[in-house]
C-alpha cells in the first residue's frame, strides 16, 4: 500500500511458491519477491541504462551472447572492487586503462 496524489493506493499480486505454508507467511513472500527485482533492475539498468545493452547491433551467431558476458564481468569485476557509481568508474576506467587492468590483476610498466 503506499499513497499518490493525495490518496492510498494498493495493489495485489498473485504468484506461485514451492515454500511450504509453515515458512510462506506474507511477509517472507513480499520479502523474497522484493529481493528478486531488487537484483533484476539492478543488474538491467547497469547493462541497460549504463553500458547501452538493449541498443546492441549484434544478433549473429553467439556475438551477443559473449558481449552478454563482458558486461557482466565488467560489472561483477567493478563490484567486487567495492565500486557502486557504475556509470562513472566505467568512464574513469575507459580513460585509465591500466587502472582497468588492474582489476584483473594485470600492471602495466609505463614504458615497457
Amino acid at each position: 500500500m503506499w499513497t499518490e496524489k493525495g490518496g492510498a493506493k494498493q495493489q495485489v499480486r498473485y504468484g506461485i511458491a514451492r515454500l511450504p505454508a509453515t515458512v510462506a507467511d506474507a511477509a517472507r513472500l513480499a520479502a523474497l519477491k522484493r529481493g528478486h527485482w531488487q537484483v533484476e533492475h539492478g543488474l538491467h539498468w547497469v547493462n541497460d541504462g549504463t553500458l547501452g545493452e538493449d541498443a546492441s547491433q549484434t544478433h549473429v551467431g553467439h556475438g551477443a551472447d559473449v558481449l552478454a558476458m563482458l558486461r557482466t564481468t565488467a560489472i561483477s569485476l567493478l563490484r567486487r572492487a567495492g565500486i557502486r557509481t557504475i556509470a562513472a568508474r566505467r568512464r574513469h576506467k575507459s580513460q585509465c586503462p591500466h587502472d582497468a587492468l588492474a582489476l584483473l590483476g594485470i600492471t602495466v610498466e609505463e614504458n615497457a
